[in-house]
């Protein structure tokens, strides 16, 4: 979190609307949630969803050590969306995060901010009994927070965790929107009111 406040400190600006991608969309949640009154909304992308989807880590350090988690980053890289982790340290984060989930109903409750939700209905990917499964858990996660924050826009895109990739001017369409809700001062999504 440390990290996240030098740098909202350093460019943020006044309540900026944080958007979030996956494990970025819990680090924006938890963000807002300590700070109260400094953000003007959140738009979380496939991510930020109360189920922890890890039972082994062991198994998840194998899975994310593999050549593609090497190159991934350097490939991400390209497009901007890079980042510095070894696989292991990939891991160690992946496995911190989905333990935080197990939180973060509470955190939801803490912000004061609207929010609106986008995710995946295969963020787990498309195939094998481990994906079904994470999917029906995602799913389930994502009906949870629909079912305890009812102002909270919830919509889901029928397609995997790469959305930003897979769906980028839905994407863009729906947080132009968001954008000028918050801007207009349309608190009708936020989870607290004001």
């Amino acid at each position: 979190m440390t990290d996240a406040e030098t740098m909202m400190g350093t460019v943020a600006g006044d309540r900026p609307i944080l958007v979030g991608w996956s494990l970025g969309a819990d680090l924006a949640v938890w963000y807002a949630a300590s700070h109260p009154g400094e953000v003007a909304g959140l738009f979380l992308i496939d991510g930020a969803v109360p189920v922890n989807l890890v039972k082994d880590p062991e198994d998840v350090r194998r899975r994310l050590n593999t050549p593609m988690m090497r190159i991934g980053p350097l490939l991400l890289d390209l497009v901007g969306m890079g980042y510095r982790l070894t696989p292991s340290e990939f891991a160690t984060l992946t496995i911190e995060v989905n333990k935080r989930r197990e939180r973060l109903l509470a955190v939801y409750d803490q912000l004061d901010c609207p929010v609106e939700l986008v995710l995946a209905t295969k963020s787990a990917g498309e195939k094998g009994e481990r994906a079904e499964q994470n999917n029906a858990l995602w799913r389930a996660g994502g009906e949870q927070l629909a079912q305890a924050f009812p102002r909270l826009a919830l919509s889901w895109m029928d397609n995997t965790h790469l959305l930003p990739f897979k769906e980028p001017a839905t994407l863009a369409r729906l947080l132009e929107s968001f954008v000028h809700r918050c801007q207009a001062g349309d608190q009708r999504n936020a989870l607290k009111q004001q």
